[in-house]
């Protein structure tokens, strides 16, 4: 029953393993050695991959590479189908036991259906039976081999009652098996134990059979409970705008959209000095699972440079906006509500005569609020664009300039007229170079008006660099979240899929932007992309969703269509 070592070392057989998880799980963790200097040789799972001893005693030959088999296969398992981490809270180490072997027991079963043979390379592991007694750990143990092995036949009545409830709990199938049902069952298999009066001590007990990990990745760590940034430098809230720059800024606004103003010197707020270093985590595909604290932004200023051009863009399409802002004038952006339970309405609320009968017939007074009437409210939104600036972005276009420079007038004529609906609204950028420097730019914040000094910022964006969308979404997210708005909306422009100097798997940074993307959504936010890249649709539905994206035929559209194209979403 001891934990097995092996006497082949693992160098000898990383090739083989990779092939295997590779072939059989479509996943490649890394194979790392237990230190020597660790206490436990039995296998484990960490962010870096999966960790299995180099050497040992007990076997050898094709007895050593079967266990080598049967510990990565069973890692690889909980890599595919253990998405969910459990909350320690109240659990008592019995109770947790428990969930380990559930959880061996619901990964194995899944893996079997998919895949047959692997349950008769584990089955060779499982030797309990009731001969060997029936303490705690071993029940354990004859629990584990009954809940692999459907021929296994055990009397206990113990054994017996926890086979029947996983059946109970699977028969929609072993996925159906969610965490509150496993934590239901070991509870109640606990508290039989506890009436047995069995004794288990939690120090001394080693997950069995050996090949399995030492489930230790099941468990939530307290440093995890929130998926939420961790700082590691104080933002500096130092305001971007000198007071000369405000005069302009409020001289500027009872007279054009886009006020003319001095050019700022080159490399005043320059990005070379963050105002903050914050840490995301990023998911990894392979594995199945988020890596904490894996990348880091840093946030800044862009210098400042001319602003002639985004000017000059903004008067080219002053038809444009004067069209959006009679729009707006006419009321018709205003969102129509339902006002239930009314003295006077446009029509009766079924719900609320409903109870005013019922209050009638039990002799109790009833409501007169019996109608519901139609009201318009007024725009409660928060808006924030966030453009790629990534070296592609500075390839030419037909009608002029670059990419980012019709990215750039885009995001201010969107930002102009949702300024005019009432809004909040900040322009942003990205670019990044592996993921400890996603370089994130704060062009226009949330609060600003898009005065001299900010269009100035604007311009001062440059093209470098690569692309690590999910890091940039994240931070996006975050600044959003924090803004007083009902409704609340990322527009991403890009023209490209994402991609990063340490990143040579295609898929790794397209399944971490999803990922952030369903994040944004559980926050409240909606995130539509607009994407300049005509073979975009291979990858940027699965990003963002159906119907959650634009990719436009011709880039030099992008300031024409974006402004109405953000009114219609925002409303």
């Amino acid at each position: 029953m001891g934990l097995p070592t092996v006497s082949s070392d693992l160098a000898a057989s990383k090739a083989r393993l990779a092939f295997l998880l590779r072939a059989l799980f479509d996943i490649s963790p890394a194979l790392l050695p237990i230190e020597h200097g660790l206490a436990s040789r039995q296998p484990f799972l960490s962010n870096l991959g999966l960790h299995l001893p180099e050497a040992g005693r007990a076997l050898r030959g094709a007895a050593a590479r079967r266990w080598y088999d049967a510990a990565a296969a069973h890692a690889a398992a909980h890599l595919r189908h253990s998405r969910h981490r459990f909350e320690r809270g109240t659990l008592k180490p019995i109770q947790m036991a428990l969930i380990g072997v559930l959880e061996d027991a619901r990964v194995e079963g899944i893996a079997c259906d998919e895949l047959p043979g692997l349950r008769g390379l584990w089955k060779a592991f499982h030797l309990a039976e009731p001969a060997h007694g029936a303490s705690f750990d071993v029940l354990m143990l004859r629990l584990a081999r009954g809940l692999l092995d459907p021929a296994y036949a055990d009397p206990h009545p113990w054994v017996v009652k926890a086979r029947r409830l996983v059946a109970e709990a699977t028969e929609n199938g072993r996925s159906a098996l969610q965490p509150a049902m496993l934590r239901d069952i070991a509870s109640r298999l606990g508290n039989d134990i506890g009436q047995m009066r069995l004794q288990f001590n939690h120090r001394d007990y080693v997950v069995e059979p050996a090949y399995r990990d030492d489930n230790s990745h099941l468990w939530q760590h307290v440093d995890d409970a929130s998926p939420e940034l961790q700082r590691v430098a104080d933002e500096l809230h130092a305001s971007p705008q000198s007071p000369t720059d405000r005069e302009q800024d409020r001289a500027a606004a009872d007279g054009n959209l886009a006020p003319h103003g001095r050019e700022a010197p080159v490399g005043e707020h320059g990005a070379e000095a963050p105002l903050a270093r914050l840490q995301y985590r990023e998911w990894d595909r392979l594995v199945g699972d988020y890596r904490s604290a894996w990348c880091t932004v840093l946030e800044s200023w862009p210098a400042r440079a001319d602003p002639s051009a985004l000017q000059a863009a903004v008067e080219h399409h002053a038809g444009l906006l004067q069209r959006l802002d009679k729009v707006l004038r006419a009321g018709t952006l205003r969102e129509r509500v339902k006002l239930r339970a009314q003295w006077r309405g446009d029509e009766l609320d079924v719900d609320a005569a409903v109870r005013a009968a019922i209050d009638r017939r039990s002799r109790h007074p009833p409501g007169e609020k019996v109608h519901q009437r139609f009201d318009q409210r007024e725009r409660e939104v928060a808006a924030l664009v966030l453009i790629d600036s990534s070296t592609s972005t500075a390839d030419p276009v037909a009608s002029g300039g670059s990419v980012l420079d019709l990215a750039r007038a885009a995001a201010l004529l969107t930002t102009l007229t949702l300024e005019r609906a009432g809004d909040l609204c900040a322009i942003d950028a990205f670019c990044s170079n592996g993921r400890h420097e996603v370089r994130y730019e704060r062009a226009l914040d949330f609060g600003e008006s898009p005065g001299a000094s900010t269009i100035a910022r604007l311009a001062g964006l440059q093209s470098r660099l690569s692309t690590r969308m999910g890091a940039a979404l994240r931070h996006a997210t975050t600044r959003l979240a924090a803004q007083p708005r009902r409704r609340k909306l990322l527009l991403f422009i890009t023209d490209g899929e994402p991609h990063d100097v340490d990143i040579h798997d295609r898929r790794y940074l397209v399944e971490d932007a999803r990922r952030a993307v369903m994040e944004a959504g559980r926050h409240g936010i909606a995130v539509f992309c607009v994407t300049l890249d005509p073979a975009a649709d291979s990858y940027v539905r699965h990003i963002f969703g159906a119907g959650q994206y634009r990719v436009l035929e011709r880039i030099d559209s992008l300031p024409r269509v974006l402004p109405p194209m953000v009114l219609r979403l925002s409303h």
